[in-house]
């Protein structure tokens, strides 16, 4: 019986590996797993796109944009071919992709090769609240990212998080499981569950936050400056506009701020020590999201930045860089539209441009 035990296991991990690891089927994942499915959809682009652009599919040089949905709207492929067709760009980017998550795939893309790395990243990302494992399957934790994050929280988070313990190690181990509700998206689960009419069927979206493991403050903001806000946006925008509106308002000073700035830290001297050119492009927000927090938080984030320039010669992208981005630049509160996006784009390519090949 131990025999047989062992046996299976190690079937299963050999069936693991070939299916991620040699056949890595992500474009057709990506297909089966539609857009309108966030943020599993981005997910399977995502690990589409490194294994795509890895060192042993491209010849030329390779430069990742990393972040959340804000810079999977930002940044425009098609837009950097045009502009650099001299160096191959993709995407790496999905909804609630924060500095721990920024951190974990770093390796990843050292593996792939990379000739550049850009970071989209603001007070947005580094002062609110620490949320752990916020979707199902999209997980991009590692466990070298997990060592340094429990070693900065302390052995309380730890205890108090334990779960996550349990869950991280399991996930690197078998990517069946880590990349579980994409696979169930794509419908090859199927045989153990029962299909439902199609007209019937529908799939809830995963929630967007978890309960907050450090950090952040309920407020609330004024009813009647909200309204005043989101009625400026379309109506089909602006229930996205409210709830946008809480999470800007979720910004604040604390512990949490200085546990995720040195994942970032921990991530850039990760990617510099491999030889990885590294570009911070600050992440805009709607200009009305000034009305809703301290925008000295700004400051510190900028302080951070810069010292991440003096210590490890990034280059960093501050929104002036990007010239006065207007609310018709923006789609919502958080995410620049097409015509935004052609704007950070274009930046962001030269700045890259230059780090690569000067």
């Amino acid at each position: 019986m131990p025999w047989g035990g062992l046996l299976a296991l190690a079937a299963v991990l050999l069936l693991d590996r070939l299916f991620f690891g040699v056949i890595a089927p992500w474009g057709v994942l990506t297909e089966r797993v539609g857009p309108r499915e966030r943020p599993h959809h981005q997910v399977a682009r995502s690990r589409g796109t490194i294994r795509r652009l890895s060192a042993a599919a491209v010849d030329g040089p390779t430069a990742f944009v990393v972040g959340s949905s804000r810079a999977d709207r930002a940044f425009d492929p098609a837009t950097a071919r045009r502009r650099l067709p001299e160096l191959e760009f993709g995407r790496v980017a999905f909804a609630a992709l924060r500095p721990f998550e920024m951190r974990s795939l770093t390796d990843d893309l050292i593996r792939s090769g990379a000739d550049a790395v850009v970071l989209t990243l603001s007070e947005f990302d580094t002062h609110r609240p620490i949320r752990l494992d916020p979707m199902p399957g999209t997980s991009a934790a590692s466990v070298g990212a997990l060592a340094e994050f429990l070693g900065l929280a302390g052995t309380r988070f730890a205890f108090e998080n334990r779960t996550l313990l349990y869950r991280v190690p399991l996930s690197r181990v078998l990517d069946a499981y880590r990349f579980r509700e994409i696979l169930r998206l794509a419908g090859l689960d199927s045989l153990r569950e029962f299909r439902l009419d199609e007209k019937r069927h529908w799939t809830r979206a995963a929630p967007l936050s978890r309960p907050v493991a450090m950090g952040g403050r309920r407020r609330r903001p004024p009813a009647e400056l909200v309204e005043r806000i989101v009625a400026d946006f379309p109506e089909r925008r602006r229930r996205a506009a409210r709830y946008q509106i809480w999470m800007i308002v979720e910004m604040d000073v604390g512990p949490h701020v200085r546990v995720q700035q040195q994942l970032i830290r921990n991530a850039i001297a990760r990617l510099r020590m491999a030889g990885v050119q590294v570009v911070v492009a600050e992440g805009p927000l709607h200009p009305d999201a000034a009305l809703l927090y301290d925008v000295g938080l700004r400051d510190d984030f900028l302080a951070f930045a810069d010292a991440l320039h003096v210590e490890f010669g990034i280059r960093l992208l501050r929104l002036e860089a990007f010239g006065a981005l207007s609310p018709a630049d923006f789609g919502d509160m958080l995410h620049l539209n097409a015509r935004g996006a052609q704007r950070f784009t274009r930046v962001v390519v030269d700045a890259v441009g230059g780090a690569v090949f000067d």
